[in-house]
């Protein structure tokens, strides 16, 4: 028998033909058995039939003739299951920042796997074919980063891009009250900065514990001038 495909991405489905030839004796059945626990017992021709999950399969095709003889043949399928995945340490950065970004490739699939990294904007370099990859950023931007993994006979691939951000956030802020003829005064700050803010040190100028939320309130307890 002949079949379209011997090997792909699950679901993979194959068509298979029979070409069996009878000596002597017509041809009358035929079972098929596609090697992963279904089987058919249908008149021959062709037959198509959906590999749902990974593995190696056996496909056989058993034809008997009148006389009650059989014979098989058997053809070897591969079925891969890819997906492509990866981790970023951060998504988040400035421009002049020294950390870089890390890669953490966490692609599964059957076999040896390859793989393709592609970016833009990378100081590092644009491709890597490495397990894991870094990369560093040095101008405003958002930046994809695609991951192709690809099984050793090239026969199954998968894809996935995730995207990074690169910024230069400007501070600013204002605040409800700024002058009180004797103490305590409360202050509401309300932040204005722009850009996509992740992380806040405000830092209020009476010697004072920081605050790391968005809009803090503050009470001054002594008079002076704070900045």
């Amino acid at each position: 028998f002949t079949l379209t495909d011997t090997a792909g991405c699950a679901p993979l489905n194959i068509c298979f033909t029979d070409t069996s030839i009878g000596l002597n004796a017509a041809l009358v059945n035929c079972t098929w058995n596609f090697g992963d626990g279904t089987a058919q017992n249908i008149n021959c021709g062709t037959v198509c039939h959906n590999y749902t999950t990974s593995g190696i399969f056996q496909a056989v095709l058993t034809r008997t003739n009148t006389y009650g003889c059989s014979s098989s043949a058997t053809k070897r399928i591969f079925v891969n299951n890819i997906t492509s995945d990866f981790t970023i340490t951060d998504t988040i950065s400035c421009t002049g920042a020294i950390d870089s970004f890390h890669f953490i490739n966490q692609s599964s699939g059957i076999g040896t796997l390859n793989y393709q990294w592609i970016t833009s904007g990378n100081t590092i370099g644009t491709n890597s074919t490495a397990l894991n990859y870094s990369g560093q950023y040095s101008s405003i931007g958002n930046y994809p980063v695609t991951l192709i993994t690809t099984d050793a006979n090239g026969f199954c691939s998968d894809t996935l891009t995730k995207s990074i951000t690169i910024q230069n956030p400007k501070a600013n802020y204002g605040l409800d009250n700024t002058f009180s003829t004797c103490p305590p005064l409360l202050v509401q700050f309300s932040d204005s900065s722009l850009g996509d803010i992740c992380e806040y040190d405000w830092d209020f100028g009476d010697g004072g514990p920081h605050s790391n939320i968005a809009n803090p309130t503050r009470f001054y307890r002594t008079a002076g001038k704070f900045r």
